[in-house]
């Protein structure tokens, strides 16, 4: 996928209808959602597979379901994602905001920052301000002593407040420094933008 942290590679499987791997300049994920949905758009693109039917995606998150089906000329997938984890977060929060360069004060007060997986560990960091998501400029070489229980997660900020009315969050993704990436653009992975793909 061009222009994506992730790509895609497409291998044969013993336990589902297809296998993937997912690999980062940096090194290998246990999965990417955005790139399983273009994964699959493009086997069913190829005919390599049909649509209207319901597969097995091997990943190193597990073996996942991915519904393909065709509506009034258009092909929707939906990926079925693993059950959600969660984990709370024990670092420094005054670090984690000066590694986004913004301030705790910027942190929501009700809404805890904890750990989440549905296949990949990020921090979720809930915001007060969408104008605090929109400045904050990541130093991801920080994370990994600041994500001391888990070194290789990548950051979620998030904020309620939205650029448009009709979305329920605003979030950015600031990759893990071991992903050689700095932000990714899109992600449906993280536990809090559940509904994204």
């Amino acid at each position: 996928m061009a222009g994506y942290n992730e790509t895609s590679f497409l291998c044969k499987s013993t336990a589902a209808d297809v296998k993937i791997r997912y690999f980062t300049p940096g090194r290998e994920m246990n999965l990417c959602g955005h790139a399983t949905v273009a994964s699959l758009y493009a086997l069913i693109e190829k005919g390599r597979l049909q649509s209207d039917q319901t597969y097995t995606i091997e990943t190193k998150a597990g073996i996942l379901p991915v519904e393909a089906s065709e509506r009034v000329g258009r092909m929707y997938i939906t990926l079925e994602q693993a059950s959600p984890q969660f984990l709370p977060f024990t670092g420094d929060k005054e670090k984690l905001a000066a590694s986004l360069r913004i301030t705790a004060a910027d942190f929501h007060d009700q809404l805890p920052i904890v750990y989440g997986s549905t296949g990949i560990w990020t921090l979720i960091v809930p915001l007060k301000t969408l104008e605090a998501s929109q400045g904050m400029v990541a130093d991801n070489k920080q994370f990994p002593d600041i994500l001391h229980d888990l070194p290789k997660a990548s950051v979620h900020p998030f904020s309620i407040e939205t650029v448009h009315p009709e979305s329920d969050l605003h979030g950015r993704h600031f990759s893990s420094p071991f992903s050689g990436t700095a932000e990714d653009p899109v992600t449906g992975t993280d536990p809090a933008s559940w509904g994204h793909i």
